[in-house]
């Protein structure tokens, strides 16, 4: 069985042509569902798996991610957790392309945080399908809005976000503490003293300040001012996790070393796991609950 997954972001889209679990070819581009004009989705995407098409005929396409939000090509509507592959599956949005492929979107999925507030995920619930089959598991998966979630027997149970990703860009390029700076170079020794500062009693946003008056005062250099930041805000994200288990790590093998180092600091297993991956199996798990 050959078909296409596709996992379509605000800023990236990636597409792999698939043999049942294998991967057998991919198209990594930046066509984000930000740059489609003229909601010509079905375009963008027929033009970067034409030469499958070509050669395969009109395969089954599922898509995940931003493409089925507000913004995308059809939004699909949030579904409550906790929630397995075959509650996802029986959400699916289900069209037929202009040149005659089957094709289902994703959709998200939302539920009350830990700390009882509305929280909403749209694409990494599929990589958590594809993590899903252990044991009770609590997963990190790193990135723009990181999310923090337990998992169970194949169904994803609850879930948390949090702002790190875009925190660190914001502050970064958009404010006074990234005014001016050279190229950040990752730097461990001013990763951990961020990590080491969030662990103490003092207020959020204060501590953040702290960015910019220690480079003022040269006790970080210019360019490491990124690497303390970052410690300072995966420090914030991590230090109330509470779990003795190992915590998987769902992501690129370079961020998903910044959290095992940042998580060794507060006592925690945790362990890298592809995020490509986890993607796959999660849509081929969905792709199967269709019968194709």
């Amino acid at each position: 069985m050959y078909w296409i997954a596709v996992d379509w972001g605000t800023t990236n889209f990636r597409a792999f042509l698939m043999r049942k679990d294998e991967i057998i070819d991919e198209v990594i581009g930046t066509e984000g569902i930000l740059s489609v004009t003229e909601n010509q989705f079905d375009v963008v995407l027929y033009r970067n798996i034409e030469h499958w098409l070509t050669s395969k005929g009109n395969l089954p396409i599922l898509l995940a991610g931003m493409v089925g939000s507000q913004k995308g090509w059809y939004e699909v509507p949030y579904q409550e957790v906790p929630i397995t592959a075959k509650g996802l599956a029986e959400s699916l949005k289900e069209l037929t392309t202009y040149w005659g492929s089957k094709a289902w979107i994703v959709p998200g999925i939302q539920n009350l945080s830990q700390y009882a507030l509305p929280d909403v995920m749209r694409g990494e619930e599929t990589q958590l399908l594809g993590l899903a089959d252990s044991a009770a598991t609590y997963a990190i998966l790193p990135g723009t809005h990181s999310k923090h979630s337990v998992i169970s027997h194949g169904e994803i149970k609850t879930f948390t976000s949090f702002m790190t990703g875009e925190l660190y860009s914001l502050l970064i390029n958009s404010s006074m503490i990234g005014k001016g700076l050279p190229k950040q170079i990752d730097n461990e020794k001013y990763f951990l003293i961020g990590i080491e500062k969030s662990k103490e009693n003092i207020p959020f946003t204060h501590l953040i300040f702290s960015a910019r008056t220690k480079q003022l005062n040269k006790e970080i250099p210019a360019e490491f001012v990124g690497s303390y930041l970052s410690g300072i805000l995966i420090g914030v994200e991590l230090k109330n996790i509470e779990c003795e288990n190992k915590i998987w790590v769902i992501t690129n093998e370079s961020l998903g070393e910044k959290y095992i180092v940042a998580g060794k600091h507060f006592g925690l297993n945790m362990e890298y796991v592809s995020g490509n991956g986890c993607f796959l199996k999660g849509a081929f798990k969905l792709i199967n609950q269709l019968g194709n």
